[in-house]
């Protein structure tokens, strides 16, 4: 074999490796997703009655869910067996503690806006299932004005009535601040004083805890398993399993106006891993923006006349596409080159 031919086969490699890495990825997540240890941890926001749809209070464009199509999701799970878990039944499972039911599932709220306690909660009793809120019980002035004549935010009689009632209260900072913009004192601030607090209105230990805004990275991880919290869930997407850290839980997004068939999809495996695809390529720009410069992005994106595009059903649908031709490629590349 002459210098050409080391060189052509050389290059040929490299093209094979340069194909398939990114498949053996997708493939290590989807593997991932069909563990027998995944519970999905569902993340929600706000809720809106479905007389308010189409007027001012419905312009959000991703962080808010109907009411009736929350009942609806919540009595598709009472009916197929499915199980809700709070996250100290959560550590328990996870350390071998508690046995895991044959369908376990997390129902989280962030935030602590008044509408989980008018709306959500009360279909959450109804039907004897348990969730959890993340609050921050002092929320900035941004915070505030994005819900301003819509919603509110929960009074401390109001969290020791769901805490009571199986919606186990949990904490979300102080004032709901992107913890990377913030000195590692203040940091530490944030964390104690909402755990602090929250356990002095709901008169025991506060051990979890939620990074909002997507405001997380190794500094702050670590701050927060200094503060004592036993979990932590963040900016990443996907089914937790014992494979992701305690510390780094993934969750999936509920989008608004979901139907029952986009639901049931969304507690699949394969949901799960088109959406950890997608959180990863989404925290690129976390990592080259910063949270904020992100959001912005993102707000950018979601102007009203882009909007039907970016839903979020839409570019999963724009990702599978390209994951499908991406296939297509690595076969007829590995093809060409093992032809040769």
């Amino acid at each position: 074999m002459d210098d050409e031919d080391v060189s052509a086969l050389v290059l040929a490699l490299m093209a094979l490796l340069v194909a398939t890495l990114p498949l053996g990825w997708a493939l290590w997540i989807l593997r991932v997703e069909c563990r027998r240890d995944r519970v999905p941890i569902l993340c929600y926001h706000r809720f809106l009655p479905r007389s308010r749809a189409g007027t001012d209070a419905d312009r959000e464009m991703g962080w808010v869910c109907y009411d009736d199509e929350f009942e609806r999701q919540m009595e598709y799970l009472a009916a197929n067996g499915w199980t809700t878990l709070d996250l100290d039944d959560y550590v328990d499972i996870r350390e071998g503690r508690t046995p895991a039911p044959a369908r376990g599932i997390i129902v989280t709220m962030d935030d602590g806006y008044r509408s989980n306690y008018e709306l959500a909660y009360p279909v959450l009793k109804r039907l004897g299932m348990k969730a959890v809120v993340y609050v921050a019980l002092e929320p900035d002035l941004h915070t505030r004005r994005q819900v301003e004549g819509i919603d509110g935010f929960l009074s401390a009689d109001q969290l020791r009535s769901l805490d009571a009632d199986g919606v186990s209260i949990q904490s979300h900072t102080l004032t709901h601040s992107i913890l990377t913009e913030l000195s590692d004192e203040d940091v530490r601030f944030e964390l104690s004083e909402s755990k602090k607090r929250l356990e002095e209105i709901l008169g025991r230990p506060v051990d979890h805890f939620c990074f909002p805004r997507g405001g997380v990275d190794r500094r702050v991880r670590k701050l927060a398993i200094e503060a004592g919290y036993q979990t932590a869930s963040g900016a990443n997407q996907g089914t937790a399993t014992a494979l992701d850290a305690a510390h780094d839980l993934p969750r999936i997004m509920m989008e608004r106006d979901m139907g029952l068939a986009e639901f049931r999809r969304v507690l699949t495996p394969l949901h799960g891993a088109l959406t950890r695809i997608m959180g990863r390529l989404k925290g690129i720009s976390r990592r080259l923006l910063g949270a904020r410069g992100a959001r912005r992005l993102r707000d950018l994106l979601h102007r009203d006349f882009l909007l039907p595009l970016w839903r979020a059903r839409a570019l999963r649908g724009l990702i599978a596409t390209g994951l499908g031709l991406y296939l297509v490629g690595a076969v007829f590349v590995a093809r060409t080159v093992f032809s040769d």
